[in-house]
């Protein structure tokens, strides 16, 4: 997997991985990591299996097993900074809870627009599992349809224990609230937080500063928590 890695310019009291969806570029997020480093966290933009450069360059498919591939960034994260967490965007929230709930490494998830059920992307927008089909490398839809079945989540939430963050607009037209207040909902974790946006679009991108210094702010609070104890 490729990532860009930035620092604080103090010790990084943890890092953040973050990644976008089915569009995924790092390069993309490169905004979204002035508030993490603010509150002196370091931040990994990274192109997880299926996007950009992993995908292009090195063959790294968004198949069954992907969860291997992510883990290992964290792993390779966690043995310079104690702490590693993970920032999905769109359908990059999926992926981000996903890994999250199989591995015991990440130690906390914020999922911004993604869903519990992402099947209703495809539902909705067919054209959409063309884009999909490619980050599991093939141009078959049927194939991008059985990629989104593959990351249903609603019946493995409840092995989720890291701290949560979920964050919705309700304007969003390519996740409902009905599929993914359950990744809220159903989550095992105790400590788990949902922030819903009423004229909110899909990743929250007319509230965007407003989106970044949350998700930083609880970032430092979950792992300044972890640290004390």
């Amino acid at each position: 997997l490729c990532g860009c890695l930035f620092q604080p310019a103090a010790a990084a009291q943890g890092a953040v991985i973050i990644f976008g969806g089915a569009d995924g570029w790092r390069e993309a997020y490169h905004l979204l990591a002035a508030d993490l480093l603010a509150e002196g966290l370091a931040v990994c933009l990274m192109d997880v299996p299926g996007q950009g450069e992993s995908r292009l360059f090195h063959g790294v498919y968004l198949k069954s097993g992907f969860v291997a591939a992510m883990e290992a960034a964290v792993l390779t994260l966690k043995r310079r900074f104690a702490l590693v967490g993970l920032w999905g965007n769109s359908l990059g929230g999926t992926l981000a809870v996903c890994a999250a709930l199989e591995s015991d490494a990440v130690d906390a998830v914020c999922s911004n627009s993604g869903s519990a059920r992402p099947a209703e992307l495809g539902e909705k927008f067919p054209r959409a599992l063309d884009r999909v089909a490619a980050m599991a490398g093939s141009s078959d839809r049927a194939a991008g349809k059985a990629t989104l079945e593959m990351l249903d989540l609603t019946g493995r939430l409840n092995r989720l224990t890291c701290p949560l963050l979920v964050l919705h607009g309700a304007a969003d037209a390519l996740f409902s609230v009905e599929t993914v207040q359950p990744l809220h909902d159903l989550a095992g974790s105790a400590d788990r937080t949902m922030v819903t946006w009423e004229d909110g679009e899909h990743c929250i991108y007319t509230h965007a500063a407003e989106r970044n210094a949350l998700v930083a702010a609880w970032f430092s609070q979950v792992f300044g928590r972890r640290r004390m104890t």
